[in-house]
Parts: C-alpha cells; sequence; structure tokens
C-alpha cells in the first residue's frame, strides 16, 4: 500500500522530472532502511509542490497576483484616506470653521502659474538636449 502511495506521489510529479528521476525515487524507497522513514513522503510530497510550481512558472502568475493586490490595497486605502481627508475639510468649511480658511490652504495662482512655467521650462530644456544629442548621432 505505501508503495502504491509513493508511487502515485511520483506520478502526479511533471513529465520531465518524473523520467528523470521517477526510477531512482522507487529504488531509494525500495531500500529497506527507506521503508520505515516517513521522511520520504514528506520529501516526495514536497518535491511535488516545488516541481510544478517553478516548472510550470506558476511562481510568476503567483507572484504577479500578489504584487496586483498589494499595489491595489495600498491604492484603496489612499484614496479612502485622500478622500476622508477632503470630505472632513469640506464639512468643516460648510460648518463655517474658520480654521479651515486659511489662506495657506487656498489656491494661490501666481504660484500656480510660476511653478507651470517652470516646469515648461525644464521641459524645454529636455527637448533642447535631445535635439542636440540626436544631431551629434547623426
Amino acid at each position: 500500500m505505501r508503495r502504491f502511495l509513493y508511487r502515485a506521489l511520483i506520478a502526479l510529479h511533471p513529465r520531465s522530472f518524473r523520467e528523470r528521476f521517477g526510477e531512482e525515487m522507487m529504488s531509494i524507497f525500495d531500500e529497506p532502511a527507506m521503508k520505515r522513514d516517513g521522511t520520504l513522503f514528506a520529501d516526495a510530497f514536497i518535491s511535488l509542490g516545488w516541481q510544478w510550481l517553478v516548472r510550470s512558472n506558476l511562481w510568476k502568475l503567483a507572484a504577479g497576483a500578489a504584487l496586483s493586490a498589494l499595489i491595489l490595497c495600498g491604492w484603496g486605502y489612499a484614496f479612502t484616506q485622500s478622500t476622508s481627508t477632503s470630505m472632513e475639510r469640506e464639512l468643516q468649511i460648510m460648518a463655517g470653521n474658520p480654521a479651515y480658511h486659511r489662506a495657506s490652504d487656498l489656491l494661490d495662482e501666481n504660484e500656480f502659474e510660476r511653478e507651470a512655467a517652470q516646469a515648461v521650462a525644464i521641459l524645454a530644456q529636455i527637448h533642447k538636449t535631445e535635439r542636440r544629442n540626436e544631431k551629434r548621432e547623426r
């Protein structure tokens, strides 16, 4: 019965692994000292999981799903935090709380225009440098 179960564990391995190591695994199982050792089954079971995970590239799918879940959770948390903060601020403004009417909280159009002009100047400089590099390469 134990031999049948062990052979079934080997049969569940990917074909390339089974063809390369299946007979060797069975010969190790058939050794008299190994029949009493339960770690052989544990080793075969771990090998089964490892071979399917690594050889079938399921680990890439699992890693991608885990990273996507982390990013989605982080985005959701940031969104809920920003939404609740802005809603609280709006409620305080509607309630007439003077602490939320500070001039520093309001959009300073002059500062915005200065920063926008700086951004455009930086982009223009980058474009100019790229064009210069293209001319040198020709």
